[in-house]
């Protein structure tokens, strides 16, 4: 079988409902897993019919697995990440995006430690959240810790992670989350 000259992925967005999610300015950014290099980045957008958004991406096919990562110009929506994609794969992925509460959650300190559960309890406790907001709370702190923290301790510190861990932090500060409580 011979090498593939350009691989694509059409990436399309979709609600905590499973509705097309129609929203514009969610970067759509694909990297090298094995050296944190950014292979393309695209922003949300219409790309088929009015109920179809999302992004394509396109690279040269590589040998690594690649991961996607989202992040919302406006942190409304969790920063996201999807891992070891197969970097010679081609196709479409339907992804669902959950809205991050654009308020804290009210709890009265801190989580007691940044041990998980702690930091599960302190989300729990966050009385403004509907629950479907603590869902989103715990993806974007779950993915910021489970994936990108590791991602950058393993890979070069580039600037496009440098980028997504910004955004991630900025979508955290919204909720009233400081990310050295994970220390």
């Amino acid at each position: 079988m011979g090498k593939l000259k350009s691989n694509s992925f059409g990436v399309y967005l979709f609600d905590a409902k499973c509705k097309p999610l129609t929203v514009s300015g969610i970067a759509i950014e694909l990297f090298n897993s094995t050296n944190n290099s950014r292979l393309n980045k695209q922003v949300s957008a219409q790309v088929g019919t009015p109920s179809e958004w999302g992004g394509i991406l396109r690279w040269s096919p590589v040998s690594v697995p690649v991961e996607i990562v989202f992040t919302h110009s406006t942190y409304q929506y969790t920063g996201q990440a999807i891992l070891d994609i197969n970097g010679y794969v081609a196709g479409r992925l339907d992804v669902v995006l959950h809205k991050i509460p654009q308020q804290t959650g009210g709890q009265a300190s801190p989580p007691a430690s940044g041990s998980l559960a702690a930091i599960a309890g302190w989300v729990q406790k966050g009385t403004k959240w509907k629950e479907e907001e603590r869902l989103a709370v715990r993806t974007l702190i779950g993915n910021y810790y489970g994936f990108l923290l590791p991602r950058m301790a393993e890979g070069p510190d580039t600037s496009e992670i440098q980028d997504v861990k910004a955004n991630w932090e900025k979508a955290m500060s919204v909720i009233g989350f400081d990310p050295s409580w994970l220390s």
